[in-house]
């Protein structure tokens, strides 16, 4: 009797047993070691020399707040934390949404070395126009984005402080759609 008892939870545990949880969230985490390197919904993405992790690729369904997985992050308590610095230096993610028309999205950074910067790229789709910066703590803007080709929105940060910072998104005049961002923080030398 008593090795049945034993025998049953260990046989639940073994079949319940799963690559990959299906609640694994937003934040990025290590690729596997082989195929497949990500579950359904997550890409490989080399983040430095020697880390690869996987990636949320989400594709919202055109319904306003929350398709996209980051929602609410339109304050800087709420902003979705982008893993800077604790999975690596670099941070992308595709399919966001700005919708409603007055929707304001936040990214949360954290500079651990001084004289650091943060470098950033917005790309929008179907003609969407934004307003990026980068903000401070205390919701000051640090640096604020410049189109430098249509839907292409590039930022780039003077020194900073270690600390913590956001990158906000915002849409002009009304509009709403998707984009996407790439974020790194990188040594200023």
């Amino acid at each position: 009797m008593t090795k049945l008892f034993f025998t049953l939870p260990f046989a639940l545990v073994v079949a319940s047993c799963n690559p990959y949880d299906p609640d694994l969230g937003n934040n990025p985490f290590r690729c596997a070691g082989q195929q497949p390197f990500c579950p359904e919904g997550y890409e490989c993405t080399r983040r430095d020399d020697n880390v690869s992790v996987c990636e949320a690729v989400f594709v919202p369904d055109g319904n306003c707040e929350g398709t996209d997985g980051t929602e609410p992050n339109d304050n800087i308590q709420s902003a979705y934390d982008t893993g800077i610095p604790a999975v690596g230096d670099n941070f992308r993610l595709l399919g966001i949404e700005l919708c409603p028309s007055n929707d304001v999205d936040l990214f949360k950074i954290v500079v651990e070395t001084n004289n650091d910067i943060i470098i950033g790229e917005v790309k929008t789709l179907a003609g969407l126009t934004v307003e990026a910066g980068i903000l401070a703590a205390n919701q000051t803007v640090v640096a604020a984005a410049t189109e430098t080709a249509p839907g292409t929105y590039t930022i780039e940060t003077d020194n900073l402080t270690s600390g913590v910072y956001f990158l906000r998104i915002r849409p002009i005049g009304g509009a709403t759609g998707k984009y996407e961002i790439n974020v790194s923080v990188a040594s200023s030398n």
